[in-house]
């Protein structure tokens, strides 16, 4: 499930970014990311408590990646256009 929520994340992360900026997502990922990590101290030793491992992973996923996505969306919005279009394979 954290696989998952990192391609949820990852998919939301730019439409979050572009609504609220870089540093309030990155504090909402961060947030989310800690809520969800102290939710698996609720985790007990029988298979009753699955459904919260596999609910907090998948929350903890999609914080992971808007805290990614929003550490790194600002320096890269620093470079040029040019270099943020290059691909490897394709001329400069």
């Amino acid at each position: 499930m954290l696989g998952i929520g990192t391609v949820v994340g990852g998919a939301l992360a730019p439409r979050i970014i572009g609504r609220t900026g870089a540093t309030p997502a990155l504090v909402a990922g961060g947030l989310v990311q800690a809520q969800f990590t102290a939710a698996l101290l609720g985790l007990g030793p029988d298979r009753s408590s699955l459904w919260l491992l596999l609910a907090a992973t998948f929350a903890g996923g999609v914080g992971n990646m808007l805290v990614i996505v929003g550490f790194m969306a600002p320096p890269r919005r620093a470079w040029p256009t040019r270099s943020r279009l290059w691909r490897p394979g394709r001329p400069r």
